[in-house]
């Protein structure tokens, strides 16, 4: 359930982030310049969010369900980048 949940987020994220720079910046060109700004765009704000969401993880009174929650998310995260810098190289 949670593997289904994780691939279902990256893919969101990685297609909503893709729309808004091909609608917003890459308005004519979609070459491989969009596909790189791409996966470094999705990279930056994707290791952001971890470095978040491990400041959270090391608060003393945080429950085991949010602790495995968390992990679960930064492990989806990791995936995003994985997809991002895949599609860049296609």
């Amino acid at each position: 359930g949670k593997n289904i949940i994780a691939m279902t987020f990256s893919w969101c994220i990685f297609f909503g982030s893709d729309g808004l720079l091909s609608h917003n910046i890459f308005i004519h060109e979609h070459g491989m310049m969009k596909e790189v700004t791409l996966a470094l765009t999705v990279t930056v704000v994707a290791l952001i969010m971890i470095f978040a969401l491990e400041q959270l993880q090391d608060l003393k009174h945080i429950d085991d369900a949010i602790d495995e929650a968390i992990r679960a998310v930064v492990n989806a995260i990791g995936i995003l980048i994985g997809f991002a810098w895949e599609k860049a190289f296609d």
